[in-house]
């Protein structure tokens, strides 16, 4: 099992996709993993179901591999978030739902543009879909995969 927690997040995703011609007891096992790694992932979080988890400040003097970080543990949070609401509900794909978007912002001045960069080359390597926001260049959007990204 991966040990990055956007991975771990990623992975879990990929898990609950439904297997053609699966046994009971192997999707009762899936779902446990499933159901594990969004438990140990939700456990100690600090978010609560507020608009300001969707949004995520980069300040100071970070460092583009620590922002980067940040952004992906935020991320496998609402990922895992979303699965356990799923779980919750007995559903395994609501398409209705509108997307689930984090904003990142990045400081101003000469550190925040090579932030930027790295950040959403980083998170596109783990093809999730990233996208600018016209109305500030130092803010870029992340939408929150509901399935598997593969």
């Amino acid at each position: 099992m991966p040990e990055a927690p956007l991975d771990r997040a990623l992975y879990a995703l990929s898990l609950e996709k439904p297997r053609e011609g699966e046994q009971p007891a192997a999707l009762r096992r899936r779902k446990t993993r499933v159901s594990r790694i969004v438990h140990e992932m939700l456990d100690g979080s600090t978010l609560t179901e507020g608009p300001k988890d969707l949004e995520l400040n980069i300040t100071g003097a970070v460092q583009p591999e620590e922002g980067l970080r940040r952004v992906e543990q935020r991320v496998a949070t609402l990922v895992a978030r979303q699965l356990s609401l799923r779980s919750a509900a007995g559903s395994v794909h609501e398409e209705k739902d509108e997307d689930i978007v984090l904003a990142v912002s990045v400081p101003k001045g000469p550190k925040g543009g090579p932030l930027k960069r790295k950040m959403t080359a980083g998170l596109k390597e783990k093809k999730l879909n990233v996208m600018e926001d016209k109305n500030n260049g130092r803010v870029f959007n992340v939408v929150i995969p509901r399935k598997s990204v593969d």
